[in-house]
């Protein structure tokens, strides 16, 4: 944790990068404003300082959040979108040379000309078999930087910019589009849905947002990603350049900063139908093998390949299932077990119907 960094921890107008009032669930964490231990089913604030990493998460009792001046950080500016691109000044985050100074010297446009084109260089991927993708330099490895375009964007958002990017988005390169349609503000997904005409966008982006997906939404997607097939290229080029899939969650709450984890995960699904506009998916589909590190995204990749093994190689799919609990030893969301079950389920259902 860095000078400024460890400074935002004691300062209530640092700003915020994700804030919600809930009900504790946990025993003998303490309330970061009285210091007082909480107590499970306690009404508490979770939230987290965009200066911090994004696992540290802080606490408070809601009566203290609320008589704080932490509670008027989060009515006047997080809510309404309102800090001031000083407040973000001091943020360390940013490793490629040419984010590091956009800040500090801040223009609108320079700005968003480095998230229509980034200057990021692409993570290479490195399976135990020897392949690698995307290998390059020790020079360009300088340049790798996977949050610097979505650290930016939610500076953008929670600085007020919102209308000035949707003033501007006709402008933008194609391949930038997904990311702002990724965004969960409904203005920036029917813009992208009406710039790309395609009307049933902001559908299958509620759809992939789900906490829990049917064997109907799956269906959905599938659907969509069998008829817009140069959509499916689109976002297969915009996840080649800015790697939005290897982030630890996309979009909640309008800005990239706002984690709802598993939603990288499940761009995967967008190609289910053609995987060969995945390179990972289908090496996985293949050769059951992700990149080192790709471990919690494997029970992802595989549901994705037995729906692509279903719909293709039906005959295959009965190995898949069988060895599916041998496979899968982590989910996200607590056991494996009932992610397993779910999605055998629906596979047979798919076969039943077919």
């Amino acid at each position: 944790m860095q000078t400024a960094r460890f400074q935002d921890l004691h300062n209530p107008f640092a700003p915020f990068s994700y804030v919600e009032e809930k009900i504790s669930s946990k025993k003998k964490i303490k309330c970061h404003i009285s210091e007082k231990t909480l107590k499970k089913g306690e009404a508490i604030y979770a939230f987290r300082l965009f200066s911090l990493a994004q696992d540290v998460i802080l606490y408070a009792q809601k009566e203290a959040f609320e008589t704080s001046d932490y509670f008027i950080n989060y009515q006047d500016f997080y809510i309404k979108n309102n800090y001031s691109i000083n407040d973000f000044k001091k943020i360390e985050d940013f490793k490629n040379p040419d984010y590091k100074k956009i800040l500090k010297d801040f223009s609108f446009d320079n700005a968003l000309k480095l998230i229509t084109h980034p200057t990021t260089q692409s993570y290479p991927y490195h399976y135990l078999s020897g392949k690698i993708i995307n290998e390059c330099s020790e020079k360009e490895r300088l340049k790798i930087d996977l949050t610097a375009v979505s650290t930016l964007i939610s500076i953008l958002i929670k600085c007020g910019y919102s209308n000035q990017i949707l003033d501007k988005i006709k402008t933008f390169p194609k391949i930038s589009l997904p990311i702002f349609a990724l965004l969960d503000d409904r203005r920036f997904q029917t813009k992208v849905a009406n710039i790309l005409k395609i009307t049933e966008l902001p559908l299958v982006l509620e759809i992939i947002r789900k906490k829990k997906l049917s064997l109907n939404d799956f269906n959905i997607l599938k659907s969509f990603s069998s008829k817009n097939r140069t959509f499916i290229e689109l976002l297969s080029l915009c996840l080649k350049k800015y790697q939005f899939h290897l982030l630890d969650g996309l979009t909640n709450k309008g800005s990239y900063m706002d984690i709802k984890p598993p939603l990288n995960c499940r761009l995967i699904y967008f190609f289910i139908v053609n995987p060969e506009y995945f390179p990972l998916l289908q090496k996985f589909i293949n050769d059951k093998e992700l990149p080192s590190g790709f471990a919690y995204m494997k029970c992802y990749y595989y549901k994705a390949s037995m729906f692509y093994i279903t719909d293709n190689y039906p005959n295959q799919i009965s190995s898949w299932i069988e060895n599916m609990e041998n496979e899968i030893k982590y989910y996200y969301s607590g056991s494996p077990k009932s992610f397993i079950n779910d999605s055998i389920k629906m596979i047979k259902k798919t076969i039943v119907e077919k």
